[in-house]
């Protein structure tokens, strides 16, 4: 399995397409030429494996981050994306709609 330390390698996950757009360079490059190194973010915000997916829900919403690199110990365990967060809230909701419609179905009669 591929394994890299953290340090750095979350920098190269939250570049993004409006990051090349909007990134003050400084420089007259090309943007043919220009690398990852160049417009990514130097400081990324990482969740950990026990980080709660509301949590992620929220630090998502309120830093427009669309990925996370997950990091445990200083190496990249993964990387968790807006889809798969709200993919694990729907589920959720769906199995608690489930049990209220199975306990309601299921409510004793009064008498």
């Amino acid at each position: 399995m591929f394994r890299r330390q953290a340090e750095g390698l979350g920098q190269a996950l939250r570049t993004r397409k409006t990051d090349v757009v909007h990134h003050d360079l400084h420089v007259d490059v090309p943007v043919g030429e220009l690398l990852a190194r160049d417009v990514m973010s130097s400081d990324p915000i990482v969740a950990s494996p026990e980080t709660d997916v509301n949590d992620l829900r929220r630090m998502m919403v309120e830093t427009h981050q669309r990925y996370f690199p997950v990091v445990s110990a200083g190496t990249l365990q993964g990387v968790i994306s807006f889809h798969d967060v709200a993919r694990a809230v729907l589920e959720e909701q769906g199995f608690e709609n489930r049990m209220l419609k199975a306990y309601i179905r299921d409510w004793p009669a009064e008498g």
